[in-house]
């Protein structure tokens, strides 16, 4: 039971990174590499607030603006100097992995000696039987990720609702349109890139704060991570147009990290993470571009 609900809370902080990579893969149509390093730029400034000022709350606020300023640079890069999407991504996860030795001064940092979001010691601390305690907390967790994830999706859907929002969600399917409305598409890609790493970021320094620890290589896999997310999540949920994109993606979230769990109990070693992530990644995309079903197709009509 714990195991399944330390899963479904890794898939709602993972859901954040997914609203994050929905927003420049499927609306804006920009591959952004750059996420792999602002995740864990996120968890560094987010481990250092807590560890210093004691203040988990204001570390997520940091994190995401430290995530802002990252995307503005890969979009800078890409508008102002004309640098195609992958080596703008490339450049900046290039670069920020130096800037978050720097800032941290290690590869990793505890923080579960600190105030977090997450300490339920107040609601436990009467509860002796240790499966029970275990069990509180998780649901704590969750009850804390579902308030944050949900107040991160109706913010996101607000937006995106909004004329700027509107902008941005027709950037990547017709550029034209936009110019012709009298707006500047380099400052609308600059600011959905900026909104996309700020939630990247978001989920590094949730991330954190849910383990209790920093480490310099939480970013490795994080875009392949997040795109299985949104591709499961609106390949599976598209029918259900009631969640919006944002909502879609944070159940794709959820799926992926009940797949990576029931990798485990099948007793696939741990060290084979990237490998599950990249077969979920590949059947989430056979399964979008309907190649799985045409493959069953083909083989009833031979058959």
């Amino acid at each position: 039971m714990t195991i399944f609900l330390d899963a479904v809370n890794q898939g709602l902080y993972y859901g954040i990174l997914a609203m994050g990579v929905v927003l420049t893969y499927k609306i804006l149509d920009f591959p952004d590499l750059s996420v792999d390093s602002t995740a864990p730029l996120g968890g560094v400034i987010c481990a250092l607030t807590v560890r210093n000022l004691g203040q988990p709350v204001l570390g997520l606020l940091l994190a995401f603006l430290a995530g802002v300023l990252a995307g503005c640079v890969t979009g800078i890069l890409h508008v102002n100097f004309k640098i195609s999407p992958l080596l703008c991504g490339i450049m900046v996860m290039t670069g920020l992995y130096s800037i978050n030795l720097w800032i941290g001064n290690t590869s990793n940092l505890p923080v579960f000696n600190h105030s977090l979001i997450f300490n339920s010691d107040w609601l436990v601390g009467g509860i002796l039987d240790r499966g029970m305690r275990t069990l509180v907390t998780s649901l704590y967790q969750m009850a804390v990720l579902l308030v944050l994830v949900l107040i991160i999706k109706l913010v996101l859907d607000w937006f995106l609702s909004t004329r700027f929002g509107f902008l941005i969600r027709i950037t990547g399917d017709n550029p034209q349109l936009v110019h012709g409305l009298g707006a500047d598409i380099g400052k609308v890609k600059i600011a959905a890139l900026a909104i996309a790493n700020g939630l990247a970021a978001l989920y590094g320094a949730t991330a954190v704060q849910y383990l209790g620890m920093y480490d310099i290589t939480m970013g490795s896999g994080t875009i392949a991570a997040g795109l299985a997310a949104v591709i499961l999540g609106t390949t599976l949920f598209r029918k259900l147009p009631v969640l919006k994109m944002t909502g879609m993606v944070v159940c794709g979230a959820v799926l992926y990290r009940l797949a990576i769990a029931l990798a485990y109990r099948l007793h696939a070693p741990i060290s084979f993470e990237r490998l599950v992530t990249v077969l979920i990644f590949f059947a989430a995309i056979a399964l979008n571009n309907g190649s799985i079903k045409s493959l069953f197709h083909k083989e009833a009509s031979h058959d």
